[in-house]
């Protein structure tokens, strides 16, 4: 179980570690297990998760995009942003770019926004 937790802990926490290579070699690592009368249970409802793609995905804290528009494009009006993930909507504001000419849109999520 020491070598099945650590990688099945990293694809609940970071998209990113949940590649369809990882997710093999997890099944794979867990198929020794499935009789096992302690880690059944276990094994079973991890096997449910990734087979389904059942791992949760959700927001903690915030939300950033950064948005490059071409200066030929901006023509010098104000940019305009709206965001909506799940429920949880941002408001309309108006934006002005950053230093490297990119605008900028932060939305702080008030509580973990499930989004699977």
């Amino acid at each position: 179980m020491d070598e099945i937790l650590p990688p099945y802990s990293a694809m609940v926490e970071n998209l990113r570690d949940r590649s369809p290579a990882r997710l093999e070699a997890l099944s794979a690592q867990l198929a020794p297990y499935t009789d096992d009368r302690l880690l059944a249970p276990w094994v079973a409802r991890v096997q449910e998760d990734i087979g389904s793609a059942g791992l949760p995905v959700r927001i903690n804290g915030g939300i950033i995009i950064k948005v490059q528009v071409p200066t030929e494009l901006q023509n010098g009006r104000p940019m305009r942003a709206n965001l909506r993930v799940g429920e949880l909507k941002g408001e309309s504001i108006w934006l002005d770019p950053n230093s490297s000419g990119n605008f900028e849109f932060y939305m702080t999520a008030r509580e973990a926004l499930s989004l699977g």
